[in-house]
């Protein structure tokens, strides 16, 4: 497992690099906030928070693993930017091996995970983006 917080927005930077964007921008102004990342692609404007996931339980994680104010707040901020015309995702980069799944954890942050519906209902797309860990090495699989 790993928990370097600065590892996920890695990650997803490079993640994205293969999903064919034309323009990259880390922490975006939106609104009240900063979301992690800008991206353009075929004209169209994307935003994308990141979400490191640390917590398994049975094989399943779960996130946050702790309250989480600020992270309410983006998924608003990301549902908000799809009624804004905006394509928008919230990224979980599972920082553990054999994950293939993530949830809301509902007993930790109840109201992460009515936010989180909240904006799925409204369009914002949930990446799960999976890695291999090993002791030199985070990558996504």
């Amino acid at each position: 497992m790993n928990i370097d917080s600065q590892t996920p927005n890695k990650v997803a930077a490079e993640w994205l690099k293969s999903k064919g964007f034309t323009f990259v921008k880390p922490e975006y102004k939106y609104g009240d906030s900063r979301i992690d990342f800008y991206m353009e692609k075929d004209g169209e404007k994307y935003l994308m928070e990141v979400k490191g996931c640390t917590l398994e339980i049975d094989g399943i994680g779960y996130f946050p693993d702790a309250p989480t104010e600020r992270g309410v707040k983006h998924l608003k901020e990301l549902t908000k930017a799809v009624a804004d015309g905006y394509h928008a995702a919230a990224a979980f980069v599972i920082q553990m091996n054999g994950i293939k799944e993530v949830r809301p954890n509902m007993v930790t942050h109840p109201a992460f995970g009515v936010a989180m519906e909240e904006a799925k209902a409204a369009g914002v797309e949930i990446i799960m983006i999976c890695c291999e860990i090993t002791e030199d090495e985070v990558r996504c699989i």
